[in-house]
């Protein structure tokens, strides 16, 4: 299921020279790093995909809806990139650029809407990239892994295509068939429709080829009547920007071109860049992420808290994951070390054991580190204890000489004389 992502590894190495002079530049292992997380991510899943809607890091770090791609090419073009799902007063002073992909159909609430109102006017020149919702990744996925998969993978393929495909639309119809705020309105009914064309500022359209893209576009988001048109196909805007106060708003319809897997299409890469370039220079860039209900508005900061490593215990999956190995270390402990039962003693070592003296005298020798103390001790043992004298090795002694003939000795009876 993953020979799709192979295609798109060799597409990443073979197009890199492609980019024009005055479009952001990464470096080949950066798209190739992100095809194989990708493909490792989603090819081991056991049933389905991950599918984790607008977040950088942690589990959507990986997921074919993340944004993580987006924000290392913020990084890439020196901008400083972090991750925030509150809006603080301390966070209203410092942020430059924030990027935010809901994971919510519905439009902001009115709190959230003049939180921004407020961070508009407190400093100019602040930009605010909101896109929206109306596009999930997952069926693009399971269409384009159908392309040369094998036969008998097919049917799985279809049907988990139908079921994430069912799971998107469930739950973008289950809010109203349209909603306003003051930033735009939307209407959701329609088909999935496929940009063939594109029009708008000359600037964005420079360099892309609109045959080779494949944005997608279900319902219409109309933006307030003085916003400017950027990107347009038949009609349909896809990309706006309206002044906010001192600061600017940039309206993308959906993540069809910005999320992880979108951005492995080259085209695609490119209209992102031109989409931070309208961030400027080296500046300090949110990423926003929220779910259901937008984000919490906080009126005072939360207190600084000193980091002392357990606050991993409070971080999904994590604390599920730890709370489960420390369950089972409970009972690796309950069933190794407590003593169940009526304690009894046991039997002491026999005191006729030799070998455990012998041990024990080892022990003691050793921890002298004296080698020749210790060989004195065994050769005085083996020579006085066990009268092993042998042991020593003496030198032979001389062999021994027969003893000479004494004159008062009686010598040997003198033969008789013959008659």
């Amino acid at each position: 299921m993953g020979s799709s992502f192979g295609e798109a590894r060799l597409e990443l190495g073979s197009r890199e020279s492609e980019f024009p002079t005055s479009d952001l530049r990464l470096p080949t292992w950066c798209y190739t790093a992100v095809a194989i997380s990708l493909a490792l991510a989603l090819t081991g899943c056991e049933d389905g995909i991950n599918k984790i809607y607008g977040q950088r890091g942690g589990l959507g770090a990986d997921s074919v809806n993340g944004t993580a791609v987006l924000a290392n090419m913020f990084q890439q073009a020196g901008h400083r990139v972090s991750t925030t799902s509150r809006l603080t007063p301390r966070l209203k002073e410092r942020a430059e650029v924030i990027v935010w992909a809901p994971d919510d159909f519905s439009p902001p609430k009115p709190a959230v809407i003049q939180w921004f109102d407020e961070w508009w006017l407190d400093s100019p020149d602040r930009l605010l990239i909101y896109i929206g919702r109306d596009y999930d990744a997952a069926p693009k996925y399971w269409r384009r892994v159908q392309v040369g998969a094998p036969a008998e993978q097919l049917p799985e393929i279809k049907r988990r295509l139908a079921k994430d495909q069912s799971d998107y639309l469930a739950e973008r119809g289950a809010g109203a068939g349209s909603a306003d705020c003051e930033w735009f309105s939307i209407k959701r009914r329609g088909k999935r429709r496929k940009v063939a064309s594109l029009t708008g500022d000359p600037k964005w359209l420079a360099g892309i080829n609109a045959k080779q893209l494949d944005i997608e576009l279900r319902g219409k988001c109309t933006p307030a009547a003085d916003a400017q048109v950027v990107l347009a196909s038949s009609g349909d805007s896809i990309v706006t920007r309206q002044r906010k106060h001192a600061g600017e708003l940039i309206l993308v319809v959906n993540g069809s071109f910005l999320l992880n897997l979108p951005l492995v299409n080259h085209e695609h890469r490119k209209l992102a860049s031109k989409l931070i370039a309208e961030a400027g220079a080296d500046r300090r860039v949110l990423f926003l992420e929220s779910g259901a209900g937008g984000p919490s508005v906080l009126d005072e900061d939360p207190p600084d808290v000193p980091r002392n490593g357990m606050e991993i215990f409070g971080v999904k999956p994590f604390s599920v994951i730890l709370l489960h190995l420390a369950f089972l270390g409970m009972i690796f402990c309950a069933a190794r070390f407590p003593i169940f039962g009526r304690p009894r003693e046991l039997a002491p070592p026999p005191l006729s054991d030799f070998g455990r003296h012998v041990w024990a005298l080892g022990q003691l020798l050793q921890r002298t580190q004296d080698r020749a103390y210790a060989l004195g001790r065994l050769l005085y043992y083996q020579q006085h204890v066990r009268r092993e004298p042998e042991r020593q090795r003496p030198a032979a002694p001389p062999p021994e000489t027969p003893p000479r003939a004494s004159t008062n000795s009686p010598g040997p009876p003198a033969p008789p004389e013959p008659s």
